[in-house]
């Protein structure tokens, strides 16, 4: 799902070349709490809220990866191949 948080996320810290310490001191948290963020798991209530405040990625986006409607993108080298029949 390329418009998951996990991506929009990941694109966002891109733009603005932001390591996961410099993202971590963004929103008061550890570099392992984004370590464990990027991998899939999903925010607790409050760093839900300092996420939608300094990303402005939509509060939707991580209500759904809490309830694990969202999963991280596989890199591309692990992506299942589609099958031509």
């Amino acid at each position: 799902m390329d418009d998951d948080a996990l991506c929009k996320l990941q694109r966002w810290m891109e733009r603005r070349q932001l390591s996961r310490q410099g993202l971590a001191d963004l929103l008061g948290v550890t570099q392992p709490t984004v370590s464990k963020l990027l991998r899939g798991r999903g925010p607790g209530v409050e760093l839900t809220e300092a996420l939608v405040s300094v990303t402005r990625i939509p509060r939707a986006d991580w209500l759904a990866l809490r309830k694990g409607r969202a999963t991280p993108r596989a890199p591309e080298s692990e992506s299942p191949q589609s099958e031509v029949a």
